[in-house]
């Protein structure tokens, strides 16, 4: 027992210059990615398919449709908040994209920047170069951009950040007037500061506007219908920055990275039992199977109503919020929608309880064992793969 315990403590003390993603068995550096970009940049290079486009706009038209992103989804940060600071302003903001397992970002003038969830790495960070010689070329990220989505931010694995800041008139964040990373646990008069958000909001918030001190800090309550007046939106797709699409991202995001740090850590712990006691079982425990039948109906029901919203932009706010309030119609158990039961059954069934509550305490509240509305049903890709749809 004794040599374990040494020859556990000796692969840890020299695990500790390695970060938790690239210790095995997880590799993540070194493991070649099977994503969608992955496979679109294979294809391209062996001429499988063509490049469309000749100008940035198009070219950042085809990453989109050629990885199912919607462009409805269009979100612009004019805070310098990436890492094309040198393009991003309140004139030019960056705009991003997403849908449920992919996140796209693009500077005009800049370069279009991708995340991609890998089935077995998880999240994977692309540059796609538009001033190479060939006017498209994929390159994936492993180093830089863990500066900033590989932190505590993101679970201290590979991530999405989401962040709140009060930026000057040139985008640079007034890092004395504090920032905030933002999920969809964050109060909204604390969101989007840097960002720009159009449609309507009943709650005062910090978005469309720059600061210059403390006493301008206060949230603002604030309606715009687009940003044709704001910037030139000829170099977007659209001319809006949807409220609704902040809201499902800041959620989407949190999540994803709690499954992404629940998942390496697992790999992580399982090989290190196997190290110790080959001949025992590491998954020892409860192994009962989650029932799925009506709930995989209830859900995929409930994903294709909350697209159908979201896809009509800021016009349909108070239906989307009308949707959170009463994920899917039928029969309810006490005070809580089915989706939330299927979250509490799923906490009970499949993980151990210290797991349970790490995952699923950023989407509880109250004393009566609800669950905020808007965790209720925006996490589409995480209840997916929970219940394995």
């Amino acid at each position: 027992m004794k040599r374990w315990i040494i020859a556990l403590f000796a692969v840890q003390v020299a695990a500790g210059q390695v970060d938790l993603w690239d210790l095995p068995p997880l590799r993540y550096s070194d493991t070649a990615a099977t994503d969608p970009l992955a496979m679109l940049a294979a294809k391209l290079e062996k001429g499988e398919i063509p490049l469309e486009g000749e100008t940035a706009l198009e070219k950042l038209d085809f990453v989109l449709r050629t990885l199912a992103v919607p462009v409805s989804s269009q979100i612009l940060v004019f805070s310098k908040t990436s890492k094309q600071i040198d393009k991003i302003s309140p004139r030019n903001p960056r705009s991003l994209y997403f849908s449920d397992d992919t996140y796209v970002g693009y500077v005009p003038g800049g370069h279009i920047e991708v995340i991609a969830q890998d089935p077995v790495l998880g999240p994977v960070f692309y540059l796609i170069d538009l001033s190479h010689s060939s006017g498209f070329e994929v390159m994936r990220d492993t180093s830089d951009c863990m500066s900033c989505h590989g932190t505590t931010r993101t679970e201290n694995v590979p991530g999405m950040v989401i962040r709140s800041v009060f930026p000057d008139e040139s985008g640079h964040s007034l890092l004395a007037l504090g920032t905030l990373a933002v999920s969809h646990s964050t109060p909204l008069d604390l969101r989007w500061g840097g960002y720009y958000v159009t449609g309507k909001s009943s709650i005062p918030h910090l978005g469309n506007r720059t600061y210059v001190d403390e006493a301008s800090t206060k949230p603002e309550l604030q309606s715009l219908k687009d940003l044709s007046k704001v910037i030139d939106t000829s170099k977007y797709p659209r001319q809006t920055s949807d409220v609704v699409a902040l809201v499902v991202i800041e959620h989407q995001c949190k999540m994803h990275n709690l499954m992404t740090a629940a998942t390496m850590r697992y790999q992580r712990a399982h090989f290190l039992s196997s190290v110790i006691d080959p001949e025992s079982d590491p998954d020892e425990g409860r192994r009962e199977v989650l029932p799925i039948g009506w709930r995989r109906a209830s859900l995929m029901n409930y994903f294709s109503r909350m697209r159908r919203t979201w896809a009509m932009g800021s016009r349909a706010t108070s239906r989307f919020n009308g949707i959170l309030r009463h994920p899917i119609p039928g029969r309810r158990r006490g005070n809580r929608s089915r989706i939330s039961n299927c979250i509490s059954e799923f906490s009970r069934i499949l993980v151990p309880t210290w797991f349970t509550r790490r995952l699923l305490n950023p989407c509880h509240r109250g004393s009566k064992g609800r669950y905020s509305s808007d965790c209720a049903g925006l996490c589409q890709t995480t209840m997916r793969r929970l219940l394995r749809i």
